[in-house]
């Protein structure tokens, strides 16, 4: 379900690593980028932690993880809606259990974001769309640090 209620979710995997030995990661829920809703760290699941007893995503919330710099595993949900214009009609695509797996460095700053690439089938002339998720260094300038089609038996 989304809704269009904002809300910011912060956590910090580690109390005790100092600040400057994270990195901290973005995943802002935009109709553009996908809805987000953040489960694990390395197989820890995080989810009621960081979002209490919410079970929906809403645009423009945004989730912020300061993870201890090195290797990470972050599993999320992410949800598109794509509109089919031959029916006036929304349709919901949805992927589970998805996971960016990356070595983050000290100090930076990250935003993971989903692409979805629509397209039409001439044959029944409903919308199609192939999922994307990009993960991109925002320290200074956004950077595309790498990107990864999310396989059709996952929506």
């Amino acid at each position: 379900m989304v809704m269009s209620c904002r809300s910011t979710y912060e956590m910090t995997i580690n109390e005790h690593i100092p600040e400057n030995q994270n990195a901290k990661i973005y995943f802002n829920s935009t109709g553009n980028d996908g809805w987000f809703y953040v489960s694990k760290w390395n197989d820890v699941k995080i989810k009621e932690e960081l979002y209490g007893d919410k079970k929906w995503w809403g645009d423009g919330d945004e989730v912020i993880l300061n993870v201890p710099a090195g290797m990470s595993r972050i599993t999320f949900d992410i949800e598109f809606n794509i509109n089919n214009p031959e029916k006036n009609e929304p349709g919901n695509y949805k992927s589970r259990d998805v996971e960016v797996e990356y070595y983050f460095d000290a100090g930076k700053i990250y935003r993971i974001r989903g692409r979805l690439e629509k397209s039409k089938t001439l044959f029944l002339k409903r919308p199609t769309a192939t999922l994307y998720i990009g993960l991109y260094d925002i320290t200074s300038k956004e950077k595309l640090l790498e990107e990864r089609r999310i396989p059709r038996s996952l929506f």
